[in-house]
């Protein structure tokens, strides 16, 4: 199994997250996505069920 780790979930970062979590059941990844807004990751990601994961990250915390 490969993991994919993608910092990032703005507008740029949409279309390769679809497309990720698309081929991610069929090419054994497992996808993790990253971003300062879980809630707009989680919109992205939609019902990959075990396939995908969000996290929250905020890179620009120093503590």
């Amino acid at each position: 199994m490969r993991k994919i780790l993608i910092l990032g979930a703005g507008r740029s970062a949409a279309s390769l997250i679809t497309y990720l979590v698309e081929k991610a059941g069929e090419q054994d990844w497992r996808v993790t996505v990253a971003d300062r807004s879980p809630e707009q990751a989680r919109k992205l990601v939609g019902a990959a069920g075990d396939a995908a994961d969000v996290v929250a990250l905020d890179a620009s915390d120093a503590g």
